[in-house]
């Protein structure tokens, strides 16, 4: 009889410490012999959205024990240069759910890729200002645990409309045989100026007109247009390859700028490889 009741008791402390030790276990877990309350923490203090890139995942975790139910993290949002719609979207701006039996959840921020260089950083901070369960703490112990920075990293380069208006000399030649080192100015007895300002039907000033400046010659027909991509600086011709010199049409092959220089080379279609640089004065 006596040992019926001794493993009886056994047996209830047994029970007891099992039901105590899972209580324990859903609101602090131990490590290294230290009880911990059960803390949801942003996994980093920065996630990094390149523009041209997909949707990137924000996330949190769950130290501690999961949950058999489902856990909403709650979030607020200050903008701080991004601008949402124009810049980004974000599939939840008011909560994080992550799912029962899980240990982490997470949103998606999805870049909106414009063609303008940003001047300042397109960023907005993440807050958690709670959970759905009042045992379980926000942050970790480090401060950014309870807030994360997003950055839409901008994929455009700067570009200088109003630097590229003006007046250009025409640096010109044949870069291959069999008429290198000459150009059509040397063969014509002719000198060439351009003119370049920008095409107002572009609203984002990367459309120019050429045109051949009052008292030279003819080097590209009135009206040529060309378009600056500012990455990877390279410049495309709207009207299609161009005229030179009135004599031949260049098969352009490669195009490049920089501050302020324009350079293009190409195909003369039967009379050599020709390049020429348009330079601003």
């Amino acid at each position: 009889m006596k040992i019926y009741k001794l493993l009886f008791v056994i047996t209830a402390v047994f029970f007891m410490t099992s039901c105590n030790s899972d209580f324990k276990d859903e609101i602090s877990y131990e490590e290294n012999g230290n009880t911990f309350p059960t803390t949801v923490a942003f996994t980093s203090s920065a996630f990094n959205v390149p523009e041209e890139g997909g949707a990137v995942p924000v996330s949190v975790e769950l130290i501690g024990v999961a949950r058999t139910s489902d856990i909403t993290v709650n979030i607020t949002i200050e903008e701080t240069g991004a601008v949402a719609g124009e810049n980004y979207t974000i599939s939840s701006n008011a909560d994080i759910v992550i799912p029962a039996g899980e240990y982490g959840g997470s949103i998606s921020v999805t870049p909106i890729d414009d063609v303008l260089a940003s001047e300042s950083p397109q960023t907005f901070t993440i807050t958690m200002t709670g959970t759905s369960s009042s045992d379980i703490s926000i942050g970790s112990e480090e401060a950014s645990g309870r807030m994360t920075v997003v950055e839409i990293v901008d994929n455009d380069c700067p570009f200088d409309t109003d630097g590229f208006v003006g007046t250009y000399n025409v640096i010109e030649a044949f870069t291959g045989p069999p008429n290198a080192p000459f150009g059509f100015s040397d063969f014509f007895g002719e000198s060439y100026q351009i003119e370049m300002s920008v095409d107002a039907s572009d609203t984002n000033g990367f459309t120019f007109t050429l045109n051949n400046s009052a008292g030279f010659d003819t080097f590209v027909p009135d009206g040529t247009t060309i378009r600056f991509v500012p990455c990877p600086e390279i410049i495309e011709f709207v009207t299609g390859d161009p005229v030179v010199a009135a004599f031949t049409t260049l098969t352009v092959v490669s195009t490049s700028f920089e501050e302020y220089a324009v350079r293009v080379d190409g195909d003369s279609n039967g009379f050599g490889d020709y390049g020429f640089t348009l330079e601003k004065q």
